[in-house]
């Protein structure tokens, strides 16, 4: 059933005009932005990468990961921020990455995610990521700074995580 709201999604994101069979509010609106013709590819972009975490067995999670990280994370993030594509790509798949290990139960995969998105940071990601908007700063520095210390994601927002984030907000970094 997952799948077939996926391709709901996919189908009104890529049509060239509202059809019916596509309207709700949610589409409405996304169709509305500003930007929207911009922000097409990478939405389409980040369904793809929900439906890679759908499809993939426990065989596949190697392959699967950086297919997921690349979908969702770049996907999201390069459709916010096309002016800084490769920045926007390197952090949203660490986000991505990050957010996904926090959500699973399997330790040895919630691990392998981790892994996963401490080889994405790579060098200079740090430095680099004070040129996103500051929506996408508050998700990617926090993201970063928990996979470089080994942390996942926390299932709910946590003191700690507000903090950072009300920081990024006020202060940039």
């Amino acid at each position: 059933m997952a799948q077939v709201r996926l391709a709901w999604w996919r189908d009104g994101i890529m049509a060239e005009q509202a059809v019916p069979e596509h309207r709700s509010v949610e589409m409405d609106a996304l169709r509305g932005a500003e930007r929207f013709a911009d922000m097409r590819r990478g939405l389409v972009d980040m369904i793809n990468g929900w439906e890679e975490l759908l499809v993939a067995d426990g065989e596949e999670w190697a392959t699967m990961l950086p297919a997921y990280a690349h979908g969702r994370g770049r996907g999201m993030f390069t459709a916010l921020c096309p002016d800084h594509a490769e920045i926007a790509d390197r952090a949203g798949q660490v986000w991505a990455l990050w957010d996904l290990a926090g959500h699973v139960a399997d330790e040895t995969l919630a691990w392998q995610v981790l892994e996963t998105a401490r080889l994405t940071v790579g060098d200079g990601l740090q430095d680099e990521v004070h040129r996103l908007p500051h929506m996408l700063r508050m998700m990617a520095i926090p993201a970063i700074s928990d996979v470089l210390r080994g942390r996942a994601a926390p299932l709910r927002l946590t003191g700690r995580l507000y903090l950072t984030m009300l920081r990024i907000q006020l202060f940039g970094r």
